[in-house]
């Protein structure tokens, strides 16, 4: 039985999940949250000619258990746009901490008992619907964060893995430079950077929300340039850019 923040990787999709975002928007930071938040993300490829078995699954039988669950901050989902590994779903829910993550996972437990409505039994018929699904945890910096200012269409995730001893540099640039100038471009909606806890070797994970395709390149182009990028781009060792949009009828909060 799969339980959500307990699942274990099979074939990894590497590296290719991330975000928690409002319907067709990255959400608000909530001010009263005292937790950091955590994001749990999995990413799935389906079997052929099963995406809308394993759709309906996550509509029909698990959302609405989810909407009941009270720990839950945010889930939703999301489909790939553009993206350099296969992938067909991302599910991302959002806790407050970790700690937030074992409350709602005894929920989960005590609402199976007392009504036989559990999400593990449904993970698993997901898992058997799987070529393969990924699972990751991130916690997100507020430091690091442009709440967002308007509904965003696209969402970029960005995964990075800096190279030895350079942690600690990459986040300071990050917190003085990249993200105050991403708060004044108009064609970045939001934008977070969370400290990856599990997920495949990689040390952050960045998303940053756009209206379109044009936006994201616009927004790549003009970082480039600027006096911070260079010394930026020799903290990191590897980095994976994944293109989504969100699934409405999935969203949640």
């Amino acid at each position: 039985m799969i339980e959500p923040g307990k699942w274990v990787s099979r074939v990894g999709v590497t590296g290719a999940a991330l975000a928690v975002a409002a319907a067709l928007a990255i959400p608000p930071v909530g001010r009263a949250q005292q937790q950091p938040e955590v994001w749990q993300l999995v990413t799935f490829r389906f079997q052929p000619g099963r995406g809308a078995e394993a759709n309906a699954i996550f509509k029909d039988l698990i959302a609405p258990i989810y909407r009941d669950n009270p720990h839950l901050l945010t889930f939703r989902a999301y489909r790939e746009v553009e993206s350099p590994v296969p992938l067909d779903l991302i599910v991302a829910s959002r806790y407050a901490g970790m700690a937030g993550m074992d409350e709602s996972n005894r929920w989960h437990q005590q609402n199976a008992a007392a009504t036989g409505r559990g999400v593990g039994p449904l993970y698993g018929r997901l898992s058997d619907l799987s070529v393969s699904h990924d699972d990751q945890f991130i916690e997100i910096l507020p430091s690091l964060t442009v709440p967002a200012k308007t509904p965003s269409r696209l969402t970029a995730f960005e995964w990075i893995r800096v190279i030895p001893g350079g942690r600690a540099r990459y986040q300071r640039i990050l917190e003085a430079n990249a993200v105050p100038w991403e708060r004044d471009q108009s064609t970045v909606k939001g934008s977070r950077t969370g400290r990856v806890l599990v997920g495949d070797g990689w040390d952050y994970g960045r998303l940053i929300g756009f209206d379109s395709l044009g936006d994201f390149h616009a927004t790549l182009t003009n970082g480039r340039a600027q006096p911070f990028a260079a010394e930026l781009d020799t903290l990191v060792a590897t980095r994976r850019t994944i293109i989504v949009r969100d699934v409405p009828e999935l969203a949640i909060r």
